[in-house]
């Protein structure tokens, strides 16, 4: 629907306002229960977001934000050195009924085969962050397709299949102004494309950190950013983790969920069926959601 020059798209949880001029950093969501009282309805019980259908959209080669007109944000976990941490994160996950994309390196996944196949069962994505984390942009592009051919061999020996990774992270992002054009080629020659990020949770400069301190600062820095497609990195840090669970919460209370990048982002000639949507995404907790 347009009203004066602005497209209103109406979800059962959220009205999305989106100026034509605009792009992702001008989309507004408003929770329907606000919505709905400012339209003179006040409901007797607040709504609580529901399982919505999650309707795709072609990747472009780099990817910093989704679609800025659906409900939905992009929770990604990179490295994932230390098992307990990510076996955390997806509890956390389990709880707060958020989905993750995993970025882990490559030759961390045989240590802890059981731990990945929990991920792929609950419904989370594993996409490929490299097999030992190296600057890539240093490397010749033989080394990097390597890079990229044995994190993915690495994760189909722990799953037992073919796993269809669609992204890539670079290491640290190392290099992708000045060697984009050679990374995307390799990227996408190997049917990948690099997933970067909307917002840095910055954690690492708390690693071991599981403080209020450490978290309130990993909020800070994404507060900001829970909008309609952001895509939020975070590291399978102590100081991420600590803020995991309010990440959460928060998220839903602004009228949004988490699903996986590959909920909504598709490559071009992947086929997702016959123009219905992807996935639905889950239901938030009822508890963690304060509407009104």
């Amino acid at each position: 629907m347009r009203v004066q020059g602005v497209v209103l798209q109406r979800f059962d949880n959220a009205v999305i306002s989106l100026p034509d001029s605009g792009g992702p950093q001008n989309a507004e969501l408003v929770p329907a229960p606000l919505y709905l009282q400012a339209a003179g309805y006040f409901p007797e019980t607040p709504f609580l977001p529901r399982a919505l259908p999650v309707y795709p959209m072609e990747a472009p080669p780099v990817i910093r934000h989704g679609d800025p007109t659906q409900p939905y944000v992009f929770i990604t976990l990179d490295d994932c050195w230390d098992p307990e941490l990510t076996s955390r994160a997806l509890d956390i996950a389990r709880d707060e009924r958020i989905k993750i994309t995993f970025f882990p390196v490559g030759a961390e996944l045989q240590k802890t085969p059981a731990l990945w196949r929990r991920a792929v069962v609950e419904g989370h994505s594993i996409e490929n962050h490299t097999h030992l984390h190296l600057p890539l942009p240093q490397f010749t592009d033989d080394r990097i397709r390597w890079e990229l051919a044995e994190a993915r061999r690495q994760l189909n020996g722990v799953l037992g299949y073919e796993y269809p990774q669609r992204f890539m992270r670079p290491p640290e992002g190392a290099g992708i102004p000045d060697a984009r054009s050679r990374l995307v080629r390799l990227s996408q020659a190997a049917g990948l494309h690099i997933a970067m990020w909307t917002a840095d949770s910055k954690g690492w400069h708390y690693p071991r950190d599981g403080s209020a301190r450490a978290r309130d600062f990993v909020l800070g820095n994404l507060s900001d950013h829970f909008t309609p497609g952001a895509i939020l990195l975070l590291h399978a840090l102590e100081s991420d983790l600590a803020a995991l669970p309010r990440l959460a919460r928060e998220i839903h209370g602004a009228g949004l969920q988490s699903v996986n990048l590959r909920d909504q982002l598709h490559l071009p000639g992947q086929k997702i069926g016959n123009g219905d949507p992807l996935s639905t995404c889950p239901e938030p907790l009822p508890d963690a959601v304060e509407w009104c």
